[in-house]
């Protein structure tokens, strides 16, 4: 399906507009509109992992924020050894960073991609799932320990 702010081939012209333009699109279709957010956030269900991907702002750069929940467990301290890299330092863009999220008692894994890195809306849902699927493989062998 072709959503009206792309051209023919569903290019995005990596700027935070045109982001959030097809991301309240796909808040739309998926039934998802909710007056609270000014920036539109999608949020998405793979099996047991919930995505939630919206726009921030860090500086002077726009990134595609993608957040995977994963499902409910124990603080990492005492049930998942977290990776090597986890406390080393700040993840850079691209990169997965994970944490633990309190109130929704949960780890999550945090991607943040350069919104003018992703050139088509199938790179963003790619990210979308490829973050979804990297969590998943994640807990699988953190939780295997």
């Amino acid at each position: 399906m072709q959503l009206e702010i792309f051209d023919a081939a569903g290019v995005l012209d990596g700027s935070a507009g045109s982001m959030n333009s097809f991301l309240r699109d796909l808040v739309e279709l998926a039934g998802q509109v909710d007056q609270t957010h000014v920036a539109p956030v999608l949020e998405l269900q793979f099996g047991e992992v919930i995505t939630r991907t919206a726009v921030v702002l860090g500086g002077e750069a726009q990134y595609l924020s993608i957040t995977a929940l994963l499902p409910r467990g124990e603080q990492p301290e005492s049930s998942v050894r977290l990776p090597r890299h986890f406390a080393a330092s700040r993840p850079r863009a691209g990169e997965y960073e994970f944490l633990w999220h309190a109130d929704e008692g949960c780890h999550v894994v945090v991607r943040n991609i350069p919104v003018k890195d992703l050139a088509d809306e199938a790179g963003v849902l790619d990210a979308i799932l490829d973050t979804s699927e990297f969590a998943k493989a994640w807990w699988r062998q953190a939780s295997a320990h």
